[in-house]
This record gives C-alpha cells, sequence and structure tokens, in this order.
C-alpha cells in the first residue's frame, strides 16, 4: 500500500459514518466486496450446458452455452472500475475455489464461473459534489428519484484521466421491482436542457461540456438490497413480491477532460421487471425507463492526512469539536477529524457512546444502538448489517449480538456471545482501552473486627496482572478468602480459581492471609511474593505455573493440604524454623521441586506430601517428627540419599518411597545400602522399585508389607541378623528382585504369596525349619533355582509355588514330611524325578513337567504313568514306584539316559541331549549305546522334549532301535526339513505334539512298525506337502493340523481310527482310501479307493493339477494344485492337458506355492480364483494379473514379502480385477503400502489387511453396488494412516478400523448412512471425524473406546438436533456454517480446505 491511501481510506469511511451520523442514513460499505452464493453443481441432462458468469456479488455479465466436454471461452467483460476481467475461478459446495483454465478444463455441467475479485484502483484527490438530482418516477412506481431522496455523491482521480464517480440514494425511497430481469444504467433519449438525437436502447455514457456522447470505457456498478413487500395484485388482492431497493451508484468516466468542466450528468434507468403480469423487458417507452439528472454545481476537495509512517497503535483520545467534528488522537499523537457527528442544530444528531479500538479494528458506539467497525489497516469498514445490533464487551462481561430478520428488528433470528475484551492496556490497575478500573472487579467484605478487608470476588478475566489493594475505603485489605471444598477434599470455588489468563499477582502489603483455593488452577501465574503473607489456605495455590523459588514467611506454622499440589514449575521452597505441619499432598507433583529442607521443629507430614517431586535429591525426615503419612516421597525418581530420624514406634510406612528408582542409600552412608534396623515393620510398598544393592533388617523385625521390597532390581543381598522371632513377610515382597542369588530366611517365618516370583538369578533357598507353608507363586519363574528343600512342617504347596522353575532338577522333602497338600510344581521341564511324600492326600496343578520321568509315590494315591488324573503329575511318567527305584541315569557321549529297572524287561529312555549337531546340520541318533555293564543298550524311546526347539538339526535319522518318540520330542525345531526312518524301524508309537511346528519339513515317510501318531504330533507343519502313513493304525486329534500343503493323501488299509479333526485346516485335492468305511475320513474333492473311481491329478512341467470332468449338471471344475518346479521367474501356464481335454481356465488350489521363493508370477488369464494359503509365506518380489480374478481366499498371501501387487507401482497392492477378498487374505505382509480397492472388489472379509505395512486405502470413484464389508473388514491395520470411505459404502459394519492406531484421517463421503458398534474402536490417533449429512444412524458405541474427541457434522444445528445419533456424539459434535452463524453453539466451516472453528464474535 502507498504511502497515505489508509488515511484517505480511513477518512472517506469516516465521512460515510458523519453522513450517517447526521442525517440518519444507513451506512454504506466502504471498500467492501458482496458475498456470493455457493454454486450449486448440476447434473446435465443434455448436450449442452450453460456457463454463468458472475461477479461475486451476484452480478450476472452473460452466459455462454458449451457443448459438453468442450471448452469454455474466455469472455471479454470489464469490472466495476472499468479493467479486463481475466480470472474466474469456480467455487465448490464446501466454499473452496479453484481458478478456471480456459485452456485445460472442459464443461460437464451447468455451472457459475465467479470473477476475481478487482483491485480497486489507487485514488488521487476526492472532491466532494454541491449537486442535485432531477425527479423522476414512471407510471408503475418503478423507479423514485426526488428532492429528499438524494443523499450525496464524491468523484474521485483515478489514473489515465479516469475518474469514479459514487452517488447514495436513500433506500426507503428509490425502489426497482424487479422479478426475473436485472437492472442497469442506459442513456437513453434526450437532455434536459438541450435537444439531442435519439440514443440506441443499451447504451452507457454520459454527455461531456460539448454535449457529446461518451460511452467508451464506462462502467457502472448499482448497489442493492433486495426484499419483501406487498405488491398489487389486479387479480388477486395485494400479494408478496420481491424489491430491490437502490442504495448506491458508481460510475467510472473516461475522457472528461478537465473535472473542473463537468457540469451535467444524465443517468436514465432502463427497468426489466415483471410486476403485475405486465412485461416491460422490451419496451423503451418511458414508461418502464427513467431519466435523472445529476446537476453539479460546484465540488470541493476533500482533505486527507497523510498516513503515519508506523501503524496506527491505538485510539488516546476521542472529542467532538466545536463544528460537532469527530477528532480522534492516536497514541502516537496524529489527530484524525472523522467528519461531523452532529446535525446541524446538534441536538437532533445522533451522539457517540462508546469508542473500543481492539488493533487494527475501531469500534464505534453511537447512542441509538447501532455499532460501526472500521480496520484501520485495510481501511474496509466492518459495520454491522442494519438487522443486527451489538452490545460491545468490555474488561469484565461478554457483549451480545442479536440477528433480526429484518431492519424493523421485530423477529429474532439468534443471539451469539461477544467474548470479554481481551488484549487490552492496562496501568495501575486500570483498563487504558476502555477505563475499567480493576479494583471495579473486585468485592470486599468487612472483617469481623472492623478493622479491615477481606476481598471475597474477582470477576474480571481480562488482566494478566492482579494487584491487590493495600487498601478499600480507608482499611487495610488483609486477607483473601476461603473458597469452598466439599467435605474438605474436593475444592469447588476459589477467588481467583481457574483465572488463567493470570501471569502476575501483587499482594497488597497488609495482606496476611491467602485463603483455601484462592489462586487455584492459575496455570500461567509465574510468581508469588509470599514474604508477608503469614497464613496459606489448602488448595490455595494448587496447579500453579510459579517459576523459581517461594520464600514463606516466619509466622507460617502450617502448610495446609494441596497447598502447592501440582505447581510443577516450582524449583525450591524456603521453610521457616517454625514450621509444625506440612498436609497431604502439599507439595505433590512438583516435579522441579530441587530442595525442599525440613526444619527440625517439624512435628508431621501427610500423605503424598512430596510424593512425584522428581528432582528431589536428598530429604531427611527430622528426629521431631512423630506423624509420617504414607506416600510422602513416593516417586521421587530423583532422591539417591534419605534418612528417616524419627521413631515413628518403630514402624516405616506404606509406599514411603515407592517409585525412588535413584534411592541407593538410606539411613547408612555406604552406597547401595539401606539401614533399617531402626524399623520392626516396613509397611506396602516402601521401597518398591528402589536401587538400593543390600538390605539390613533389624533383628527384631516382625513383617513386611506387600510389595515392599518388589522390583529392586539391584537387590543382591538380604541379612536379617540373625532373628529369632516370627517373622511375617507379605505377598510379592521380593517380587522381580532379578539381582538376588540367595537367601536365608529366618527360622520362624510366614511366607507371603509370589514373594519370590521372577527372581530370576535366585540360585539359593533357605526355608527356615519353622515355615507351614509355601503359598501360591512363592517361588513362580525363578529360572535359576536348581534345588529346593522342603522343611518337615510345610504341610501345603500352593497352585504355581514353582511354576516355570525350568531349571528345578531336585525337590527333597524330609522323611517326617508333614506335606499334605501339593499343588505348585508345574512347568519345571528339568525335574526328572519327584517323590511324593507319605502324607500327601492331594496333588492338583502339575502340568508341563516334560522331563518327569521317575515318580516314587510314597503317599496313599494311586498314579497312573501317562496318566492325567492327580494334576496330571505323571502325564509324562514312565516309572511309578512305592519305594526306591532299581532306576538310574547313565551319561554316554552326548547322551543321558535313564534306566527303568522296575520295568518287565527293563527300558532305557533318552532324556537328554548336550551335544552340538555337525556343520551339515544332520543328527543320526544311535543304534546303540554302551552304558558300561551289560549288553549295550540296542532298544530305547526318545522322552518328552530332549531336543525340543533345536534350530541346529536340519534333518533326522531315526534307527531302528527307537520304538517311541516322546511328547514335544522334536516340537518347534524351525529348520528339521526331513525325517528318514531307517528300515527295520520298530517305532510303534509317535506321541503328542513329537513335531509340532516343525515348519522346515516338507515330506515324512512313517514305518510299517508304526501303530499310533498322537494328538498334534505333525501339527503346524505347513510345508509338509508329503506323508506316507506306513501301518498306522491310529490318527489322534489334530495330528496333522494345519499342515496346509498337505494336498493328497493315501489312507492306508491298516488305519482303524482317525479322530475328528486330525487334519483340521488341510484342503485336500485327492484321497486315495484303502481303509473302507472310516469315520472321520477328511474331505476333498476327489476321493476313490482301489474298488471304485480314479485318479484325477495331471502333471507336467512340474506343476500338478486337478481336473474334474463335468457329469451333465456339475460343470467341469480345474486346479493348479501344486508346484514342485525352480524358483524365480515363474509364468503360469494358460492351459494344460487332462488326458484328451485341454482345459484353459483353472483355480489355483489353496497352499498351491506355500513357503516358494519367486522374483516375480506371471497369472494369465486362464486363472479365476486363488485358493486359502495359496502363497502363504512365499518370498515373492512381483506378481501380475492378465485377467480378472473371482477371489482371493483366506490367508492366499498372508506372511509373504510381495511388493508389487498387480501393480508397476512398488509397494502397491492393486485389486483390479478381483472380485472378493477373503479373510486375513494379506494378513502381515509387510512391503505393500497402498491399498486400492478397484471397481471389481464386490466384498471384503474379516481382517484381511491386519498388521500389514499398508499406510493408505484408495476406493474407486464409483461402483453400481454396494461395497460388502465384513466385521472388523480393516481392523489392525496398524500402519493406516487415512482413509477416505466412499459413499458406495452407505453401512460401516462392526469394528471396521478397529486396532488401526495410526489411523489420523478418515473422511467419511456423502452416501454413508450407518456407522455401527465400536467401528473406530482402539483408533486412538484419529483425534476427530467429519459426519457427513447422509449419516442417518450411530450405534451407542459405535465411537467406543476411540480417540474421536470432536465430531463435525455436514448439517445444520437443527438436522443435527433431529437425528438418533447417541447423546456423547451429539454433545461434541460442531455443525457445518459456511457464515459466520448467528446464534451461539459449536460451528465448524471450510477453511482453505482444512476444518476451521468459529470462534465467539
Amino acid at each position: 500500500m502507498k504511502k497515505g491511501t489508509k488515511g484517505r481510506k480511513f477518512a472517506a469511511c469516516a465521512m460515510s459514518l458523519a453522513l450517517a451520523l447526521g442525517a440518519g442514513a444507513v451506512l454504506s460499505a466502504c471498500d467492501s466486496e458482496g458475498n456470493g452464493e455457493t454454486p450449486s453443481v448440476v447434473t446435465p441432462q443434455t448436450e449442452k450446458f450453460t456457463v454463468t458468469f458472475s461477479s461475486e456479488g451476484g452480478y450476472v455479465y452473460g452466459t455462454q452455452e458449451v457443448e459438453s466436454g468442450r471448452k469454455a471461452v474466455l469472455p471479454s467483460y470489464t469490472d466495476e472500475y472499468g479493467n479486463a476481467i481475466t480470472q474466474w475461478y469456480y467455487k465448490y459446495p464446501s466454499g473452496a475455489t479453484e481458478y478456471w483454465s480456459f485452456a485445460g478444463y472442459s464443461v460437464t455441467e451447468d455451472m457459475t464461473l465467479y470473477a476475481a475479485p478487482a483491485a480497486a484502483p489507487e485514488t488521487g484527490k476526492t472532491y466532494q459534489l454541491d449537486a442535485s438530482l432531477s425527479a423522476y418516477i414512471n407510471a408503475m412506481g418503478g423507479v423514485e428519484f426526488g428532492d429528499g431522496l438524494y443523499v450525496s455523491s464524491t468523484i474521485s482521480e483515478l489514473s489515465d484521466g479516469r475518474y469514479l464517480l459514487s452517488m447514495v440514494t436513500d433506500k426507503s425511497r428509490v425502489t426497482i421491482y424487479t422479478v426475473s430481469c436485472d437492472t442497469f444504467i442506459d442513456p437513453e433519449g434526450t437532455n434536459a436542457t438541450s435537444e439531442r438525437e435519439e440514443v440506441e436502447n443499451g447504451t452507457i455514457g454520459y454527455y461531456d461540456k460539448d454535449g457529446n456522447l461518451v460511452t467508451e470505457g464506462v462502467t457502472y456498478t448499482l448497489s442493492a438490497e433486495d426484499d419483501l413487500v406487498n405488491a398489487p395484485d389486479p387479480d388477486k388482492g395485494t400479494n408478496y413480491t420481491q424489491v430491490r431497493y437502490v442504495t448506491g451508484i458508481d460510475m467510472i468516466l473516461d475522457n472528461v477532460g478537465e473535472l473542473q468542466d463537468l457540469k451535467e450528468l444524465k443517468l436514465t434507468f432502463f427497468v426489466n421487471s415483471q410486476v403485475m403480469g405486465t412485461q416491460f423487458c422490451n419496451s423503451a417507452s418511458s414508461s418502464s425507463s427513467s431519466a435523472a439528472v445529476l446537476t453539479i454545481s460546484g465540488m470541493t476537495e476533500i482533505e486527507t492526512p497523510e498516513e503515519p509512517d508506523e501503524a496506527v497503535s491505538g485510539i488516546k483520545d476521542a472529542e467532538i469539536d466545536d463544528n460537532g467534528h469527530l477528532i480522534l488522537t492516536l497514541s502516537d499523537g496524529t489527530r484524525l477529524d472523522a467528519g461531523l457527528v452532529k446535525g446541524d442544530d446538534g441536538a437532533q444528531g445522533v451522539g457517540i457512546s462508546n469508542i473500543v479500538y481492539e488493533a487494527p479494528v475501531l469500534h464505534i458506539y453511537l447512542t441509538n444502538g447501532t455499532h460501526y467497525e472500521f480496520n484501520l489497516e485495510t481501511g474496509e469498514d466492518t459495520s454491522l448489517p442494519d438487522n443486527v445490533t451489538e452490545t460491545s464487551a468490555s474488561c469484565t462481561q461478554d457483549g451480545v449480538r442479536t440477528t433480526y430478520a429484518d431492519a424493523t428488528k421485530q423477529e429474532v433470528l439468534g443471539v451469539r456471545t461477544i467474548e470479554r475484551a481481551t488484549g487490552h492496556t492496562y496501568k495501575d490497575g486500570v483498563c487504558e482501552t476502555c477505563g475499567h478500573a480493576q479494583e471495579d472487579d473486585m468485592t470486599f467484605a468487612l472483617n469481623d473486627d472492623e478493622q479491615g478487608y477481606t476481598l471475597t470476588e474477582y470477576a474480571s478475566r481480562a488482566w494478566d496482572t492482579v494487584a491487590v489493594p493495600d487498601t478499600y475505603n480507608g482499611l487495610p485489605v488483609t486477607a483473601i478468602a476461603d473458597g469452598a471444598t466439599m467435605s474438605g477434599t474436593v475444592l469447588q470455588s476459589g477467588v481467583f480459581m481457574d483465572h488463567t489468563e493470570i501471569k502476575t499477582v501483587v499482594f497488597g502489603s497488609n495482606l496476611k492471609t491467602v485463603g483455601v483455593g484462592a489462586f487455584a488452577g492459575c496455570t500461567a501465574m509465574e510468581s508469588a511474593n509470599l514474604s508477608g503473607v503469614t497464613s496459606v489456605g489448602a488448595f490455595a495455590f494448587r496447579n500453579c505455573g510459579i517459576k523459581g523459588g517461594v520464600a514463606l514467611n516466619a509466622a507460617v506454622t502450617e502448610i495446609p493440604n494441596n497447598a502447592f499440589y501440582g505447581c510443577t514449575a516450582l524449583q525450591s521452597i524456603s521453610l521457616p524454623a517454625g514450621l509444625k505441619t506440612i498436609g497431604s499432598s502439599a507439595f505433590y507433583n512438583c516435579s522441579s521441586l530441587e530442595s525442599a529442607d525440613l526444619p527440625s521443629g517439624l512435628e508431621s507430614i501427610g500423605n503424598s506430601a512430596f510424593m512425584n517431586c522428581a528432582s528431589l535429591e536428598t530429604v531427611s525426615v527430622p528426629a521431631g517428627v512423630a506423624s509420617l503419612g504414607t506416600s510422602v516421597f513416593s516417586g521421587c525418581t530423583g532422591i539417591v540419599s534419605a534418612s528417616v530420624l524419627a521413631e515413628l514406634g518403630g514402624a516405616l510406612p506404606n509406599s514411603t518411597f515407592s517409585g525412588c528408582t535413584s534411592l541407593s542409600r538410606f539411613n547408612s552412608d555406604t552406597e547401595g545400602t539401606a539401614d533399617l534396623t531402626a524399623f520392626s515393620s516396613i509397611g506396602n510398598a516402601a521401597f518398591m522399585s528402589t536401587a538400593v544393592k543390600t538390605v539390613e533388617f533389624s533383628p527384631t523385625l516382625t513383617d513386611t508389607g506387600s510389595d515392599s521390597f518388589s522390583n529392586c532390581k539391584n537387590l543382591a543381598a538380604v541379612d536379617f541378623n540373625e532373628n529369632s522371632g516370627t517373622v511375617t513377610f507379605g505377598n510379592q515382597t521380593f517380587r522381580g528382585c532379578a539381582a538376588l542369588q540367595a537367601i536365608a530366611l529366618p527360622a520362624n517365618c510366614v511366607l507371603g504369596g509370589t514373594m519370590f516370583s521372577g527372581c530370576s538369578s535366585l540360585e539359593n533357598v533357605a526355608l527356615g525349619g519353622g515355615v507351614e507353608a509355601i503359598p501360591a507363586n512363592c517361588f513362580a519363574d525363578c529360572v535359576s533355582l536348581e534345588e529346593i528343600g522342603i522343611p518337615d512342617a510345610v504341610t501345603s504347596i500352593g497352585s504355581n509355588a514353582f511354576n516355570g522353575c525350568t531349571s528345578l532338577s531336585s525337590v527333597v522333602f524330609g522323611a517326617d514330611s508333614q506335606l499334605s497338600s501339593l499343588a505348585g510344581i508345574s512347568g519345571c521341564t528339568s525335574l526328572t524325578s519327584l517323590t511324593i511324600p507319605a502324607n500327601v492326600t492331594s496333588v492338583s496343578a502339575c502340568t508341563g513337567n516334560y522331563a518327569l520321568i521317575e515318580i516314587v509315590n510314597l503317599s496313599g494315591l494311586t498314579l497312573t504313568a501317562g496318566g492325567t488324573d492327580n494334576g496330571s503329575i505323571a502325564q509324562f511318567a514312565k516309572n511309578i514306584v512305592t519305594a526306591d527305584p532299581d532306576s538310574g541315569y547313565v551319561t554316554v557321549g552326548d547322551y543321558t539316559l535313564y534306566r527303568d529297572g522296575a520295568a518287565s524287561g527293563e527300558k532305557w529312555y533318552v532324556t537328554g541331549f548336550h551335544g552340538a549337531v555337525g556343520e551339515d546340520g544332520a543328527l543320526a541318533l544311535p543304534e546303540s549305546f554302551d552304558v558300561g555293564e551289560g549288553a549295550p543298550v540296542t532298544s530305547y524311546e526318545i522322552h518328552s522334549r530332549v531336543f525340543y526347539g533345536n534350530d541346529d538339526i536340519l534333518s533326522l535319522t531315526v534307527p531302528s532301535s527307537v520304538t517311541a518318540i516322546g511328547a514335544y520330542a522334536f516340537a518347534n525345531c524351525p529348520n528339521l526339513a526331513s525325517v528318514t526312518f531307517e528300515e527295520g524301524s520298530s517305532l510303534a508309537s509317535i506321541d503328542i505334539n513329537a513335531f509340532a511346528n516343525c515348519t522346515a519339513l516338507t515330506a515324512v515317510s512313517l514305518p510299517d512298525s508304526l501303530v499310533s501318531v498322537g494328538n498334534g504330533a505333525f501339527s503346524g507343519c505347513y510345508l509338509l506337502s508329503s506323508v506316507s502313513l506306513g501301518g498306522v493304525q491310529t490318527i489322534g486329534t489334530s495330528a496333522f493340523a494345519n499342515c496346509y500343503s498337505l494336498k493328497t493323501l493315501t489312507v492306508p488299509a491298516s488305519v482303524t481310527s482317525i479322530a475328528s479333526s486330525s487334519f483340521g485346516g488341510c484342503t485336500f485335492a485327492e484321497i486315495r482310501n484303502l481303509a473302507g468305511d472310516i469315520e472321520n475320513l477328511p474331505e476333498a474333492y476327489n476321493v476313490y479307493t482301489a474298488q471304485s473311481g480314479q485318479s484325477r491329478l495331471y502333471s507336467a512341467d512340474g506343476y500338478t493339477f486337478l481336473y474334474l470332468p463335468g457329469d451333465g449338471e456339475t460343470p467341469a471344475r480345474a486346479y493348479l494344485v501344486s508346484y514342485g518346479g525352480a524358483d524365480g521367474m515363474l509364468t503360469l501356464p494358460s492351459r494344460f492337458a487332462a488326458g484328451d481335454e485341454t482345459v484353459s481356465s483353472y483355480e489355483i488350489f489353496a497352499g498351491a506355492f506355500i513357503g516358494k521363493k519367486f522374483t516375480s508370477v506371471a497369472v494369465p488369464a486362464a486363472v479365476t480364483a486363488i485358493g486359502d494359503y495359496a502363497f502363504y509365506r512365499t518370498d515373492l518380489l512381483k506378481i501380475t494379473f492378465a485377467g480378472a480374478c473371482e477371489s482371493v481366499g483366506p490367508y492366499a498371501f498372508a506372511y509373504s514379502n510381495v511388493m508389487f501387487f498387480n501393480s508397476d507401482t512398488a509397494y502397491e497392492l492393486d485389486l483390479a480385477g478381483v472380485s472378493a477378498v477373503g479373510d486375513y487374505a494379506f494378513s502381515r505382509t509387510k512391503r505393500l503400502q497402498t491399498l486400492r480397492v478397484a471397481e471389481s472388489v464386490a466384498s471384503i472379509g474379516r481382517q484381511p489387511f491386519e498388521y500389514s505395512a499398508v499406510k493408505e486405502i484408495v476406493f474407486a470413484e464409483s461402483r453400481d453396488e454396494e461395497l460388502e464389508l465384513a466385521n472388523y473388514a480393516f481392523a489392525y491395520m496398524t500402519s493406516l494412516e487415512s482413509v477416505t470411505v466412499p459413499s458406495y459404502v452407505t453401512a460401516l459394519p462392526q469394528y471396521l478400523f478397529r486396532g488401526c492406531t495410526a489411523l489420523s484421517s478418515v473422511t467419511l463421503e456423502e452416501g454413508v448412512q450407518t456407522i455401527n458398534n465400536y467401528a473406530f474402536r482402539d483408533c486412538d490417533a484419529l483425534a476427530s471425524l467429519v459426519l457427513p449429512k447422509s449419516l442417518t444412524k450411530v450405534t451407542s458405541s459405535a465411537f467406543g473406546s476411540s480417540g474421536i474427541s470432536a465430531y463435525y457434522y455436514s448439517g445444520t444445528a437443527e438436522e443435527l438436533a433431529a437425528t438418533s445419533f447417541p447423546t456423547a456424539v451429539k454433545n461434541n459434535a460442531y455443525c457445518y456454517c459456511e457464515e459466520d452463524p448467528i446464534s451461539d453453539g459449536n460451528f465448524w466451516r471450510y477453511e482453505s480446505g482444512e476444518i476451521a472453528i468459529w470462534p465467539m464474535v
């Protein structure tokens, strides 16, 4: 902006204000622009479309008819300043705009293009015209001009010899009745003062001083407002018709010459209208046009002050001078004459009631209630419409904006709150902006002694500095009143409570008392000088922003509850020597507090007084403290050293130092030592999670509370100092003390549940002879514990007492053991032998002891080897005896063997393997073992879990001497690829889960000697594609479950029993059944026997196909069953031969390519579907499809590494051609990042993309039918960030996006109607959601457990109220409003394509 422009603009606006004040007229906008309506985009019905060219204010320049798909032509229209309009823009329904490219964009619908805003010309001198306007009234009342209607006119110099004429008329009298046609200026007829030749209708111009008609370069703007008024109707009487009120005329005049020569300007209005059924649109008669002559008698230049070098920063003073002009004095000293503000007689003028400057807007309030606004930076008049009134906001109260139906202000449409004023400037307790005194915001009450006042209320929220006055009414202000609490524990009010605007408080010199909750929640308050305050109330400074230090007055004896609670920036507190009491939570969560020296005279410290003061490093509780609350220093993670000198009756309270993770010294100068010899009782969690290494207890210790030392990960030594009394330990006393290796407990003690759970280094425990019970979970997961001696006095061992003690190999009971209940030995995988004492009457929950081969049962219980009774303690046992057995262990080379000497004929078991597998990964079990005495062992069994989880074994050879393979013997050997049973095998059984989850195993040929295959024996071997069952008779439950690659099977005649689900999860192409009519035979596409049917498998070029010919009713079907060829680049065949048939259409069978490695796979059009697990766990770079694919089955590409899916773009999954996507089809694919759901996709199953790398979902733009989505369709897509749900998804099913933890952007297109329960559950990153107007049903838990806190509804407040949305949604919803709303409420709009909240006015 050039220097001086702003001043001129303001002066022009002020002139308009002066005119309004003097004549009572409505103030016209100064440099304002109209607001256009949102364009309506209509779907075309014909081959041609209409392009309408309009101004933002609604003026139509013209139209073009454009054929569909062709481009509009840039029109040659000029703006109101005579400049060619070269840029047009399109407006979307959301309000967003885009400039139209006439060269690049085609027209596909009826549309409106809007002229880019015209740049106002720079003006030179401006003249006030001394002029009059002649009158004419047409026959139908169409136009009225005349005496008293003309208001004013000005003319301004423009560049290039042009002038801007602006004329203001009285809206209340000048009218043009219109229904469907436009109104424009048309110089027509003859000049009133001289003869002129006729001028053609439609001409726009003026006559110069020589009488010549000037038309070139002349443009105009007609300012008007529309309304409905009564109009006569000859047939039906009075009715309502549309009326356009003219309020002003602007014309650009060119080639005028010398401005002073301009004496007369003739204007003729041609009225296109239809009133009372009579058409005047084409008439040129005087009845439809009116000439008005502006006769200019003289002109006076309007003086405008120069713009100051710096921006206007404020209004310092305002006055009305003797001539009735408003004189404004700016803060920089500049004086502005704002023009006439009173009528000629003064008394009849409209006065100014208030002036407020909120940079850069100047607000002027008149005595008649009118409010005007001027932007001093832009020069724009931002005054309110004549149907709106405002009461201004001040420092102490909100204002109100009221919108009426019309200027009569009879019918209220809406009321909007104006936030109380902020940004004002203050000095010495007085607002420099509006003159308001801060003391006026305060209420005082006379003290009972009538010698002073107490501050009881504070009303303003505008001041960032608050000064409590020294005096009020001549008496000292001594106190800030107490706020209210509920039962003394819940703060309800305080004088300055939650005044977040306050930064500084100045306490008066006479103030002694700061009451309860006085400054609670003043989060911006940075300092508090309390040196003169002798009493501080509870909650007084809770959650304040006080920084640095606070020094308390020497007279303070008590810091009450919550006084400085949550002052997270407070760094130090100076406590007076006379302090006696620190209340509960007094300094809770003062996380920056670095020091707090407790005075020696302190007597009481309340609960949680210094809890979570993370910056404290040292603390010392003085000897005089008689009462120490719980959790006093809990969570003080910075404390390194602490001492408690107080006696406290010998009891350290609960949670005193809980969570003090740096605390390594207590009552000791030795690093790492906690000296507790002064305490006979330690409270719950007293030292939980501290850094102490050694604990010394008092010899008189009586008890420790729950968790008293739990999770002390550095604790390595515990000394009970020969305690001879009875000590009761709480639950979890030493839980999780990972460094503790050995402990000797007092002779007489009571153990707590879970007492040593998770002490992973604990190797040696000495239980005192007086221990009577080992409670549940007492030693659970002590993985280093190898041996435990159970005292004779122990009568019970609780459930899971030794659960997970994987190194425990010996449990020793005394000869006089009183044990009666045994329930806690489970998961002890190193325990090979166990003696059950004579007094035991019950055994329960002793499962998972896979190595427990021998049990000496001295009790009266009946145990059966391999049985699951009595808590399954003997489930894996081979030898159960009632006295010391004639058995033992022998180590031979890399193996440990157990000899069962009591068994008939003697049995041997391999129970351990300690060697290393060769470099080739081959393990050949020995044919025999030389045990030193007698004949070598030539027959043995492999006991449970001997080789469990061994990842070195690549191949296994089982000799003929092995008679049985025990439970889990080779389970979870991930690299075991082949198993060979030597000829002459004597193997009779394979026990449960023996080879479970050997995921590299591809083939197995079971020996003829094999009788039974146990439950789950080969379950989870998903690469196992070939199985020969040998002479097997029984097949257990789930024996081959989830062997997805197993597609063909021969069931031998020896099989007599197949359990249910033996082959669960397997999909068979073909089974040859030689076992006859047998129950639970798995299903297959083709089953044949020796007597009927035939194989339908065909092989060629490494492929195996299944072809099932049609039978007249059933069409032929074909499948690619498996591939045994080379890895690398693979192009699937487009046809194959099935005998005499050539098959050119087939499906890929379930599990066909599991675990293969390909750089690329080309799928021909012949492939119509992809079966379950077809490419499961494949190492596949790229796959392309030549044709449509009917379906992708469940788990088809789960766990695969595919990077190009049907796309040449890396990391893209394009479903073009796919119709149905099965459950988990792409689960855990780690490369695909973009998912394209093509128009072909009709249904998506459950969780097909869970835990994949997909970040965005892109749906096809349109689809003819509803897209069917299963519950959880996009659930657990943990990388998904954004998605737009298209209109053809009308219902979001349950749990649709559950667990999409990274999802932060969701767009629901119009058309979505229903959102079902938990559709967005656990979408923690999704903070808000735009709800389309089409949405009609939102279930009660639709957004349950999501991160959504705000809803942006695309409809109005009335439409939202009419919905059945849950209350929680309605209460947090914003309603769409394109214009600044007229009523209070939550409203939003789009601003530059982003969501914007309408603030309070």
